[in-house]
């Protein structure tokens, strides 16, 4: 049995589970109807980043990237790079997980007490840190795929309430909120994906191809929801982008296609958190010789306290990650790693003379 993850699915696992969540919150408030326009650039963005990060992973086959960080910066600068990194991740496990709990609050569960909601969410957390996370990953490697076939059925179905004018005008947007759209959206729903480098167990065939497969699932998923919707009931709506599968619901009565979107959606943001946790769980065993699980049972209950306690209501949580989120993880993961791209290419090029 090969026990290796393909890069190029995980890949599409994280886009699929932000777009389907934090990152739409970007589009809804920001592109609205030109957010199609956001997707198309912003997945060039992704792919040139992705392809950066794979390079510096490939230059050193045999290290870990916390290995390889080191050997490229230094071993202090290195292991101080590697906390930063470490701490990006356990924050972005907060801030999903946290997300997931308004989701399912608002969505399915509003009269379940919040305590209780709290401790469904985040009992996983301590499956997926004692057993093999890759098995989580691998698994949902396998299911994003059903889910790009069912999203395009769902779409054929809702095909009749398409209206075109919902896109328009485009003019109305400004270059503005344009612009710090494709910021937003490319930094939460890209740069979060450095993080597969943390899996040991990688392997590299067919990334461009499942890049296509993910820009299209991504395309469908907001031109579906503004063509059927438009901006008038989007703004005034929480969650659009799952409330249309609602109208899938109806018009496709018994084939619950839009429940198994949903189910497909949530078991994603499990197999974040799942890769988010393996390269905290590989970090801690690069950086602590007399490693145990004892001190990723610590973390977890860690994440569990502050996932529940970050925010003091949701709209100091969506006005963070609106306005805070996309600088954090620009100024860590994008040029962090583009300075440890250009020390590496520089060490390459001198080895070579």
């Amino acid at each position: 049995m090969n026990k290796k993850v393909n890069i190029g699915d995980t890949y599409k696992i994280i886009i699929f589970a932000l777009t389907y969540g934090i990152s739409f919150y970007y589009l809804k408030m920001l592109s609205k109807q030109n957010s199609w326009l956001i997707i198309i650039i912003s997945h060039i963005i992704g792919f040139l980043y992705v392809k950066m990060c794979l390079k510096i992973k490939d230059s050193y086959k045999n290290k870990s990237i916390f290995e390889i960080n080191k050997i490229v910066l230094g071993n202090i600068v290195g292991t101080f790079i590697n906390l930063i990194f470490m701490i990006i991740y356990a924050f972005l496990t907060i801030i999903i997980l946290w997300y997931l709990i308004i989701f399912l609050k608002t969505n399915f569960l509003e009269k379940t007490p919040v305590l209780f909601l709290k401790i469904i969410v985040l009992l996983p957390l301590f499956y997926i840190i004692n057993k093999n996370n890759l098995v989580l990953i691998k698994s949902n490697n396998l299911f994003i795929n059903i889910i790009f076939i069912l999203t395009i059925t769902a779409i054929i179905f809702l095909f009749p309430q398409i209206e075109l004018n919902n896109l328009k005008p485009f003019s109305e947007i400004s270059i503005n909120n344009m612009s710090y759209a494709l910021f937003a959206y490319t930094a939460v729903t890209f740069l979060p994906t450095h993080a597969i480098l943390g899996i040991n167990d990688l392997k590299f065939n067919n990334f461009f191809k499942c890049t296509v497969k993910t820009f299209l699932l991504s395309i469908s998923i907001v031109l579906s929801t503004y063509l059927i919707l438009g901006n008038s009931i989007i703004e005034i709506v929480d969650f659009p982008e799952f409330f249309v599968l609602r109208k899938i619901g109806v018009l496709a009565n018994g084939t619950r296609i839009d429940s198994l979107i949903i189910i497909g959606w949530l078991l994603s943001i499990y197999a974040i958190a799942a890769t988010f946790l393996l390269y905290i769980r590989n970090y801690l065993k690069v950086e602590i010789k007399s490693y145990k699980n004892i001190f990723s049972y610590f973390l977890i209950l860690l994440i569990a306290f502050l996932t529940t306690n970050v925010f003091k209501n949701v709209s100091i949580g969506k006005s963070f990650i609106l306005d805070y989120l996309p600088y954090l993880l620009f100024f860590t993961l994008f040029l962090l790693n583009l300075i440890i791209y250009t020390i590496l290419k520089v060490k390459l090029k001198k080895v070579s003379h």
